[in-house]
């Protein structure tokens, strides 16, 4: 009877554990990338998150899930 309820026990860590790894990988900026997402940079691997990071002539780096290009910002359109 112990060993069952241990065992039933374990299991439910088990699956606790899967869980929080699935939501893990959620995060993971690889996945988030594989996804069509990219991640884009400026300067010093400054994150951009807002067009207001950015101005006209700024180089930015633009991360794919296959890699990555630089580009250079030539206008904004604020929404």
């Amino acid at each position: 009877m112990m060993e069952r309820l241990s065992e039933r026990a374990m299991e439910r860590q088990r699956h606790v554990l899967e869980r929080e790894g699935e939501r893990l990988r959620a995060y993971n900026p690889q996945n988030v990338l594989e996804r069509g997402f990219a991640l884009i940079t400026k300067g010093s691997k400054e994150i951009v998150t807002n067009s207001t990071d950015v101005q006209t002539d700024d180089m930015i780096t633009i991360r794919f899930r296959d890699g990555a290009i630089g580009a250079t910002v030539t206008g904004k359109e604020l929404s």
